[in-house]
């Protein structure tokens, strides 16, 4: 009986200590199973929905698309996910009361549609380009922009090659529905004017140059200066070739919207003009009644004064004669005939070794040869001729002197020559005393020539008769007549008389000590 109860007794104990090592579950120790994906990572050639699930009922998911780690306050997972793009997805369930699921991670990656090709590439280019944008990937539609925004589909369609005919950033992408877009290949250009031409290079010339200016990119603007600095896009706009009658350095620089300026082009121009003469550029001008063209030549920059005409014809018969006492050498010669100035013309380019321009009818050019008593008859002035290829001294026609008192190509416009206030530029009866003054001791005009106004009238060759109404190139004058033109005013005259359209004429054999003369050159 006693081991009967002591085996009782130890069963029950052992229950007892059963019990006591055994610890109860409870719905708190429970934790939520581990999210599954429809659709696991890996690689993929368009778009993959995922469908996430929980077999913990009444489990919440919630996940993240950026590779971070899930939590309770990540998005709740509502419906399918649409992955297009390179994509590390992680979700974690939760419930409450309950342990939360382990974290479910997969990668999705997508064959990205290849790059696309830009040629010719970006770069610096002397000339508009024609850009083409290509893609190896089959059925991809490429979308660029041109203000270095990235493209989207909304961005331009490419169609066809895109002219550049200004500084861009060319952006492009390529697309395939379902595929993950290219990526954005950027390309810059600029464009880049060339240097300019001249013509003719700078150098040393015996004449004046008309230059010309040219640029090989069209529609450009060239901006010029003539004193050494550097053109900017405020100097002096191009429009016709330069006349360069002196030492001159011309630079120059193109300018175009959208392009890069082109570099500074400069010339040097050596022009040894003869001395004291100005160069008078070949143009045509309007005269009042018609257009004239005229070749180019030189001027002299005074009117000839008493010491370089007694110098020549070793007389002086003006008013006010050089000797004695001597100290009018500067003034204007005066008082000879149109006859003395053809003699002057003749004998100045003799003893300069220059061809003369004047030959008397069969007896030559050196009018220490001529017959006696040539200059003593008004009828005479019809055997004088002119040679106009001649390079000597010879009395402008009255044409030339017109353009040159007008200021030539740098014409102003004034009424008088060099400017609209006749006390800056003349000797005129309102300023004069009645007699004359030193030459080039007013303002000059537009071309660097004193006295055009004023002083003494000057002599042309031509008759006097009416003038041009018809279009006309290098007049000489009337036909027939016997009175010479006179032009300028003089010291004696009134403001009406001292413009540069005031005409006068005078006979052959009449001197006046108000009538002086002042000389050409051909310009070769």
């Amino acid at each position: 009986m006693k081991i009967i109860v002591k085996a009782i007794m130890l069963c029950l104990l052992g229950l007892i200590l059963m019990s006591c090592g055994t610890k109860s579950t409870s719905a708190e120790d429970e934790q939520v199973a581990t999210p599954a994906f429809s659709t696991g990572g890996g690689t993929f050639d368009n778009a993959v929905d995922v469908l996430i699930s929980c077999t913990t009922a009444y489990a919440t998911i919630r996940y993240t698309l950026d590779n971070t780690e899930p939590n309770a306050s990540s998005t709740e997972y509502t419906e399918v996910l649409h992955i297009a793009t390179n994509t590390t997805l992680k979700a974690k369930a939760f419930k409450s009361g309950w342990v939360s699921s382990s974290t479910r991670s997969a990668t999705y990656a997508f064959t990205a549609v290849a790059a696309p090709l830009i040629l010719p590439p970006g770069g610096t280019y002397n000339a508009a380009q024609l850009v083409s944008i290509s893609c190896a990937t089959p059925e991809a539609v490429i979308y660029y922009t041109t203000d270095g925004t990235v493209p989207t589909e909304a961005s331009s369609l490419y169609t066809s090659p895109i002219n550049i005919s200004s500084a861009i950033i060319l952006k492009a992408r390529a697309f395939v529905e379902g595929k993950t877009p290219s990526p954005v290949i950027t390309q810059v250009y600029n464009l880049q004017i060339t240097a300019l031409d001249f013509n003719p290079v700078g150098g040393v010339y015996s004449v004046a140059q008309i230059v010309n200016i040219t640029c090989n990119i069209a529609n450009v603007q060239i901006r010029y200066t003539l004193d050494g600095t550097d053109p900017s896009e405020s100097s002096t706009l191009y429009t016709h070739p330069l006349s360069i009658a002196f030492n001159t350095i011309v630079k120059a620089r193109a300018y175009k919207s959208g392009w890069n300026s082109s570099d500074v082009t400069a010339a040097a121009y050596q022009i040894n003009v003869p001395d004291q003469m100005v160069y008078v550029p070949g143009a045509t001008f309007n005269n009042g009644f018609s257009n004239v063209s005229l070749s180019p030549f030189y001027m002299s920059k005074y009117e000839v004064n008493q010491f370089d005409w007694f110098m020549i014809m070793l007389t002086d018969p003006s008013l006010y004669p050089l000797t004695p006492p001597g100290i009018y050498a500067d003034l204007p010669v005066e008082s000879i005939t149109w006859y003395d100035a053809i003699e002057y013309c003749n004998k100045r380019s003799i003893s300069e070794g220059y061809a003369a321009c004047y030959s008397y009818t069969g007896f030559g050019t050196d009018p220490s040869y001529w017959p006696a008593g040539w200059n003593t008859d008004n009828n005479n002035h019809a055997n004088i001729v002119c040679d106009w290829a001649a390079n000597g001294y010879r009395l402008p026609t009255e044409m030339e002197w017109m353009f040159a008192a007008k200021g030539g190509n740098y014409s102003q416009g004034y009424l008088y020559s060099g400017s609209d206030d006749l006390d800056a530029v003349a000797w005129y009866s309102g300023n004069s005393e009645e007699m004359t003054s030193l030459v080039g001791t007013k303002a000059a005009n537009e071309l660097g020539l004193y006295d055009m106004s004023g002083n003494v009238w000057e002599y042309c060759w031509d008759i006097f008769g009416n003038l041009p109404v018809t279009d006309v190139a290098n007049p000489h004058g009337a036909a027939s007549g016997i009175a010479r033109a006179i032009r300028g005013g003089s010291c004696l005259q009134d403001a009406s008389n001292c413009t540069v359209a005031r005409r006068f004429n005078i006979l052959p054999l009449i001197s006046t000590n108000v009538v002086g003369l002042r000389v050409v050159r051909k310009a070769q």
